[in-house]
């Protein structure tokens, strides 16, 4: 026969144990919300940001703009491999030095759409980077470093979710750099890094 005080010990174990449970799972919850929070107002960030670019109608303004969204390589290093965030930053300045680079839609294109999709997505080449980004980043799995967001852009006519797109946008020390069509300068695979 089992004693009244360990029926009340067993009883205060598994109070105790479900307790801890129920606090654990409060804190992943919690830290789950909080990243969730962070996530949101990092889109409300970006799409803020996009609908400067959709009201510009001036072209140097544009070009302006889209300069201050050009990476240095240093910066560049932190989200792609070295030689990667070079090759990036070399072209892109070229580039946008050239007129070749202008983040803008078309006439009429007046709202923003913007899709997140994670570089951990981009390396397993899974969740919403394989159904959003373009197909040619999946070149880039070997290139990049996990935890960062990358966003597509959709300059769209209102109501409308078709437009001018643009993948690459990415949020690196608070800061907003655009990395447009970059898997075009991504190594072949036999060519060494």
């Amino acid at each position: 026969m089992v004693s009244s005080s360990k029926i009340m010990a067993i009883c205060l174990t598994f109070s105790l144990m479900t307790a801890v449970g129920y606090a654990q799972t409060q804190v992943v919850d919690n830290t789950t919300a909080k990243k969730e929070e962070q996530r949101a107002k990092e889109l409300q960030e970006a799409t803020e940001l996009m609908q400067q670019f959709a009201r510009e109608a001036s072209k140097e303004r544009l070009i302006e703009m889209t300069g201050k969204l050009i990476a240095p390589r240093e910066v560049g290093e932190k989200v792609f491999s070295a030689d990667m965030a070079a090759r990036l930053s070399s072209e892109y300045v070229k580039a946008w030095e050239s007129g070749q680079i202008i983040l803008a839609g078309k006439p009429g294109q007046t709202e923003v759409l913007l899709t997140p999709a994670t570089t951990d997505e981009l390396i397993t080449w899974s969740g919403e980077a394989a159904k959003t980004l373009a197909g040619g980043w999946k070149r880039l799995q070997k290139h990049v470093h996990p935890g960062f967001t990358i966003y597509t852009i959709r300059f769209v006519e209102p109501g409308e979710d078709i437009g001018m797109r643009f993948d690459g946008l990415i949020k690196i020390d608070d800061k907003w750099y655009i990395f447009p069509k970059a898997w075009r300068l991504a190594p072949e695979e036999n060519e060494p890094e």
